[in-house]
């Protein structure tokens, strides 16, 4: 069994005779890249309900952040799944994370996701990558800009602001983090 050695915050270092991230997420949670908030259970709730999206575009994890979600997600699911992370640093950590990997259906995004065209998405994740007026607007222009169909996964603080858009039809929701999933209804 591989051991996970936490060299920093944000770096762990692992044997590298194991080279699946799900693996590693199941085995570890957490603590295979120390600032993800995601535990793995919900990666996999949300891989359930985003296996499902229409067949237009792509999958999208919203602010990215350490990249386990994607990485995840990627793995899980058969199609092209998008990274999109404001800070380059952990932008440039997630491409690696899929090369050592070998995911090759993760692109990674360096970009803040206000200005990311979001229309060709046929499923995004969110764990709160924006709070209070940034999320409303975020929501308004995914309510706005994407097709019918779309599915949204919300954790934390946005999945609350999700319930009050009326073009998003709640499926399911509770959990710990404050789970919501969605589908857009134009």
């Amino acid at each position: 069994m591989p051991q996970a050695e936490h060299i920093h915050k944000e770096t762990t270092r692992y044997d590298h005779d194991d080279p699946s991230i799900i693996e590693l997420l199941g085995r570890y949670g957490n603590l295979v890249f120390d600032s993800q908030p995601t535990e793995y259970e919900y990666v996999e709730l949300a891989a359930e309900f985003l296996r499902d999206a229409p067949i237009f575009g792509s999958l999208c994890d919203i602010g990215a952040g350490e990249g386990a979600t994607a990485l995840a997600l990627a793995a899980l699911i058969d199609r092209e799944v998008v990274a999109v992370e404001i800070v380059d640093e952990r932008a440039v950590r997630i491409a690696e994370r899929a090369r050592q990997f070998g995911i090759e259906n993760l692109e990674v995004v360096a970009a803040d996701a206000r200005y990311v065209p979001i229309v060709d998405y046929a499923g995004l994740y969110m764990f709160s990558p924006f709070f209070d007026a940034e999320a409303d607007l975020f929501l308004a222009r995914i309510a706005a800009e994407c097709r019918a169909g779309t599915r949204i996964v919300g954790q934390g603080m946005i999945a609350k602001r999700m319930r009050a858009i009326p073009q998003f039809r709640e499926i399911g929701s509770g959990g710990r983090w404050n789970w919501c999933t969605a589908v857009l209804d134009i």
